[in-house]
Order: C-alpha cells, then structure tokens, then sequence
C-alpha cells in the first residue's frame, strides 16, 4: 500500500465529506415546513413493531450503498475523483437529513435525531473513510499503471480484502443496532416517553 496515497486519499475525502455536511445544512435551510421529514419520523417510530430482517436489510443496504459505491471505483480509474465525490454526496445526504428533522420537530427533537443516525454517524462514516482511502489509493495505483509511470504490484491484497470484510461487519452491527434499537427509541421519544 502506498501510505501517501492512502492519506492523500483519506483527507480528501474526509475534506469533501465535511463540505457536504455544510451544503447538507445549508440546503435544508432552504426547506420549508413540509410533510415528507413528518412522515419519515412517524414511519420510523412505527418501524418498531415490524418484521426485524426488512429493517435489517434495509439498513444495511441504505447504509452499505456508499460504501459499495466507493469499493467499486477502486476497480477503476474513474476512482480518483468518484471515491471524493461519493464522500461528499455522503456528508451532504446525512447532515440534511439529520438537519430538516431537526428543522421540522423543532430543538427538542435532537434526541430523535440522535437516535435515528448514531449508529450510520459513529459507525458507517468512519467505515466510509477507510474504505474509501483504501479505494482511492488502488484507483491512484490503476491510474498510474495505466499511464505507464508504474510497474509495481496491483494495491489489491489481503489488507485489501481484510479491511473490506471487517467494514461489512461493521455496517452489520450498525445495521441490527438501527433496526433493533432505534425504532423503539423514536417511537418512545416521538410519544414523549423520554
């Protein structure tokens, strides 16, 4: 693994992640009050009585989505500027998301957010990151095979793959964590029960 390439490509994409968190803020400034953000809250904390594997695997794939995203762009060369790209796309959905809640519940609601997005917050964007450093440094190693001004070994080994599968793991557990836990949290929070 090139180290300067995989830091290179960690705080771009850390970079672009934090500007799209701005612009994630700054466009749900521009939202009106509307019903979709009140029936995403209401869907959510009805979420709890449902079957636990539809939450499940619709965390984990809503979740994963980026990552996926970032995985794949290490396979090209398109990855060096597309891996940056997904980060800030990242930043920017989850801080709107999380904002336009706030927005639309009002301050007290903090405690719904948090309990809705801690688990892609704490666990998910940090996966991102090393995924997408790891994907950004194999896309720069395709990038300079390509033109020619390498001849080294293809970045992908078993660190590769380790740290892919380890990421998965991760994402599982934020993935039960939000099916299991977080449903019943903003159903409990959204009633006052808090």
């Amino acid at each position: 693994m090139n180290t300067r390439t995989y830091k290179t490509g960690f705080f771009l994409c850390a970079a672009l992640f934090v500007c799209g968190c701005a612009a994630g803020v700054a466009a749900s400034g521009l939202l009106t009050r509307s019903a979709p953000v009140g029936e995403y809250i209401s869907g959510l904390s009805e979420s709890a009585g449902s079957a636990l594997g539809g939450r499940f695997a619709s965390s984990f794939l809503s979740a994963g989505k980026f990552h996926l995203a970032a995985l794949l762009f290490a396979f090209s060369v398109l990855g060096v500027a597309g891996i940056p790209s997904v980060a800030a796309v990242r930043g920017f959905l989850l801080c709107f998301a999380m904002s336009s809640v706030i927005r639309f519940c009002g301050s007290g609601s903090v405690w719904a957010v948090l309990a809705m997005f801690s688990p892609e917050a704490i666990i998910s964007v940090p996966c991102l990151f090393v995924l997408s450093a790891q994907s950004f440094n194999a896309s720069a190693g395709l990038l300079r095979a390509a033109s020619g001004a390498s001849r080294g070994a293809l970045p992908f080994s078993g660190g590769f793959l380790s740290r892919g599968a380890a990421c998965a793991a991760l994402l599982a557990v934020a993935a039960l964590i939000e099916a299991i836990i977080s449903p019943g949290l903003v159903a409990r929070i959204v009633s006052g029960g808090a």
